[in-house]
């Protein structure tokens, strides 16, 4: 059995421009991509040739932080969407 440290731990995320995935491993951030690119599976390939581990789905604390921190930007997004809708529409 590989440790853990062979894990690429990745969730995905629905944003409002698209589907997110993060990755991580050794609890650092490795992955950060829009899941419909074209040129997602080379990227995704590539990263785990080299770092010589497997993708599993499963969170870790780097991950749940970063979806955090995408929380924020989201609703700063909104807040500024709607405030500008307001301003166009009167």
């Amino acid at each position: 059995m590989l440790n853990s440290s062979h894990f690429i731990h990745i969730q995905t995320y629905q944003s409002p421009v698209g589907e997110m995935v993060l990755g991580s491993y050794d609890n650092k951030l490795c992955l950060a991509n829009w899941s419909d690119k074209k040129k997602s599976d080379l990227t995704n390939n590539r990263l785990k040739k080299s770092l010589d581990a497997v993708f599993v789905e499963e969170s870790s604390e780097i991950i749940e932080q970063g979806w955090a921190d995408a929380d924020v930007v989201d609703r700063s997004f909104q807040e500024r969407a709607g405030l500008m809708n307001y301003i166009y529409k009167y």
